[in-house]
């Protein structure tokens, strides 16, 4: 069953909550807490996906972003997709979330990466974590491979937590506090 926890709801903190997969309307999943729900609305002027009561009142929070799964960012406080944006994140529960989606080559051109990735495990259920022990490198352990790298470049993925880890290249490693 699919679950996503709303979180940092500022202007209707009640909503803060979790939501799980509940039937279909308009050909996309609804998603309720019992009280409140997300539903696609679709609508052509503005509002694509409405956090509303069961009842189908007025929209808690709505967001004019398209697409099949429940967007993370971009709600607004009214029901048109638009308005005062609102801190109000949705996230996917036992989900992967990345510190960044691009790593960048060391400036002395050497093939080394000076940057560092964090891997969380966002909102695990069902005692789901990262297996091992803080300092553990999954790759070393053969618990993860990276494959077509560029040749003489490697990496390491070190547990930081059970829900944090940091890729970085073997030089780098040390900078992944655990």
């Amino acid at each position: 069953m699919e679950k996503y926890l709303v979180y940092g709801a500022d202007e209707s903190p009640w909503v803060n909550d979790t939501f799980k997969t509940g039937r279909y309307f308009n050909n996309k999943p609804f998603y309720t807490n019992g009280e409140y729900c997300f539903i696609y609305k679709g609508c052509q002027y503005g509002a694509k996906w409405a956090l509303t009561d069961n009842h189908g009142g007025c929209p808690e929070y709505s967001t004019a972003t398209d697409g099949n799964d429940i967007p993370p960012t971009g709600w607004f406080d009214d029901g048109n997709g638009d308005g005062s944006e609102d801190t109000m994140y949705v996230a996917r529960m036992n989900s992967i979330t990345l510190s960044t989606y691009s790593v960048m080559e060391s400036p002395d051109d050497d093939g080394s990466i000076t940057d560092t990735l964090i891997i969380s495990f966002f909102a695990p259920t069902g005692g789901n974590t990262f297996t091992g022990n803080n300092g553990d490198d999954f790759v070393a352990g053969g618990k993860v491979t990276i494959a077509n790298l560029p040749e003489g470049l490697t990496t390491g993925i070190i547990r930081i937590s059970d829900t944090t880890s940091c890729l970085a290249s073997p030089a780098r490693l040390s900078s992944c506090v655990y």
